[in-house]
This record gives structure tokens, C-alpha cells and sequence, in this order.
């Protein structure tokens, strides 16, 4: 078997195999042409700037759309919230009046059969000890 040839002959991108030397000259060039902006620049077009600015009113029907959809999104979403609350604590409520009613129930029989006891022990008591 033939030996491989050296990885680089492989490389179709000429680009990866050398990197070329930073261009630091025109990178502070570019820089020290940037100014900071002044107020005259306020009425530059579009494509100076880059996009649009605040003062379109485009930007402000965005940004009103957007704002309503987000409120009304948030009423929406606590609008269900409390009925939902509302179902469920009704549904507890339901929940715990029913079995409320049944404990009073067992209450109200273990009662009677307590009242039984007590008519049947003052019986027994009359009966052999003779007291009322």
C-alpha cells in the first residue's frame, strides 16, 4: 500500500490553510472615521442610520399592538385563572358539606345509641339498687 500524500494536497479551501494578517490599519481607520453623532444627524435617512427610529409612527403602531395584545393576553389569562379558582373552591365546598353532613349523621346515631346506654344503665340501676 502507498504511503498518503500530506493532508494539505486534500484541502480544497485554500482560505483554511493560511490565515492572513490582521488588517489592524484599516480597522483604526474605519474607527477614528466613526464621529459621535450630533444633533444635525437626527434628520439622516434611513439607510445612514441603519432602521427605522422611534419617531415613525410605525414604530409606535407596533408598539401599541403590542402592548394591548400583552394586556389583553394577561386579563385573558387571569380571567381563567379566577374561574377556574372559583369552580374548584365550589367544588371543595360541595365536597366538604357532604361529608360534613354524613359525619353529623354518624354523630347523630352514635348519639341515640349513647341515650340508649343511658336509659338501659338507669334501668339496671332502679332494678337491683333501687335508685332513681
Amino acid at each position: 500500500m502507498a504511503p498518503l500524500p500530506p493532508l494539505r494536497s486534500y484541502c480544497t479551501a485554500p482560505f483554511l490553510l493560511h490565515r492572513p494578517a490582521p488588517r489592524r490599519l484599516a480597522h483604526n481607520a474605519r474607527l477614528q472615521s466613526r464621529r459621535p453623532p450630533e444633533y444635525r444627524d437626527n434628520v439622516a435617512t434611513r439607510t445612514q442610520t441603519g432602521g427605522m427610529r422611534l419617531n415613525d409612527p410605525q414604530v409606535w403602531t407596533l408598539i401599541g399592538v403590542f402592548a394591548a395584545v400583552m394586556l389583553g393576553g394577561m386579563t385573558l389569562m387571569t380571567m381563567q385563572l379566577s374561574h377556574v379558582i372559583r369552580a374548584e373552591t365550589g367544588r371543595i365546598d360541595g365536597t366538604l358539606s357532604a361529608r360534613i353532613d354524613g359525619v353529623d349523621a354518624r354523630l347523630g346515631r352514635i348519639e341515640s345509641k349513647v341515650d340508649d346506654l343511658d336509659k338501659e344503665l338507669t334501668n339496671l340501676a332502679v332494678r337491683f339498687w333501687r335508685s332513681q
